[in-house]
This record gives C-alpha cells, sequence and structure tokens, in this order.
C-alpha cells in the first residue's frame, strides 16, 4: 500500500497526464472526459500543487511542439 506522500506524487502525475490528454485530444468525447478527470484529481491537490501540475503540463505540451495556453 503506498504512502501518503507516494499517493500525492502519483496524483500530481495523474493531473499532469490528464492535462496534456485533455489539451492534445482528438475529439470532444475525449477532452471532456479528460477534463472531467482532471477536476476530480484537483479535489486531492491544494492550490500550489494544481498550479505546479499545469506548469508541467505546458512544459510538456511545448516539448511536443504544442502551443500551451
Amino acid at each position: 500500500m503506498p504512502r501518503p506522500d507516494e499517493k500525492r506524487g502519483l496524483t500530481k502525475r495523474n493531473l499532469i497526464n490528464s492535462y496534456v490528454v485533455a489539451y492534445s485530444a482528438p475529439n470532444d468525447k475525449d477532452i471532456l472526459s479528460a477534463v472531467k478527470l482532471s477536476k476530480s484529481f484537483e479535489k486531492r491537490l491544494k492550490k500550489y500543487e494544481i498550479k505546479s501540475c499545469k506548469y508541467e503540463a505546458q512544459r510538456i505540451l511545448n516539448s511536443l511542439g504544442l502551443k500551451a495556453p
């Protein structure tokens, strides 16, 4: 069973991934699904953690050649 700090790290990683998928998804259905998933992860984190996840997602999108918002 993961420790609380490991669980929090997994939640942050999953939030970052859901942001990337939401931005790069091919259709509206996938976008809405990723946004819904993102919101559920955000409920478990603090505001500063969410902000750092958004920043990391932007970096990933930029490295993929996508213009992040």
